[in-house]
């Protein structure tokens, strides 16, 4: 299993994270930093380098700075289809967004892993 490492460090603002999955991915794991006090986390996969769109959603927290999260297993899909969606990437983006939590003076920060296996 190999595995995808960002971190996020301390802002207010939203921040941005890319990498490029050439697997299926198969667990996450997510650790607020010290000064964490809330954001939303949202994770996408685009096929395409130059996509600015929103892609292909794959995963969200809200409330980061108040909980560590663990998921194991396959990441599939819960929209309503009731089938199971597997988040295969073949070079593709897979962009990592922290988003404020509004106010000003909220900070967060971080990190995140990703893992992922080669073989689908």
């Amino acid at each position: 299993m190999k595995r995808i490492y960002m971190k996020f460090d301390s802002d207010t603002g939203t921040i941005v994270k890319e990498a490029y999955l050439s697997g299926e991915l198969r667990r996450m794991r997510w650790v607020p930093g010290t000064l964490d006090t809330g954001a939303t986390l949202h994770i996408t996969l685009s096929p395409d380098e130059n996509d600015t769109g929103d892609g292909l959603f794959v995963f969200q927290i809200t409330d980061t700075g108040i909980m560590t999260f663990k998921h194991e297993g396959d990441i599939t899909d819960t929209g309503g289809t009731g089938e199971n969606a597997r988040f295969v990437g073949a070079g593709d983006k897979l962009t990592a967004e922290l988003r404020g939590g509004g106010g000003a003076n909220q900070v967060h920060d971080g990190e995140l892993w990703l893992y992922y296996s080669e073989k689908v």
